[in-house]
């Protein structure tokens, strides 16, 4: 294998990762994360599945399968973990209006 100039994702990898997706997810919406410095561009590193919440200050939780795991078990563990916090019941979040179901793609 050739050595990469850059750190990130080839297309190949990114349709197989994408390939990985189940189509009950195709209603999902997508959103890309900004870079460090909020301009100027960057490659893909990292797809994952969770939520977005497009109120106030927009945010992404999520999270890509774990080994072994299914894209389907990742978004049901996440959705777990941004309903209830054990750790810390005041971050609690509900899922409202405000809430969608989301794929990120990180730099």
């Amino acid at each position: 294998m050739t050595e990469r100039p850059y750190v990130g994702m080839t297309l190949r990898e990114l349709r197989a990762l994408l390939a990985e997706i189940p189509r009950t997810m195709d209603d999902h919406v997508v959103v890309v994360a900004h870079d460090e410095e909020g301009n100027g561009f960057n490659t893909l590193a990292d797809i994952e599945v969770g939520w977005y919440r497009n109120q106030d200050e927009r945010s992404f939780r999520g999270t890509s399968p774990g080994e072994g795991e299914t894209w389907t078990a990742a978004e049901v563990r996440i959705t777990e973990e941004y309903q209830h916090d054990e750790d810390d019941p005041d971050e609690w979040i509900p899922v409202d209006e405000h809430d969608h179901r989301a794929i990120c793609l990180w730099p």
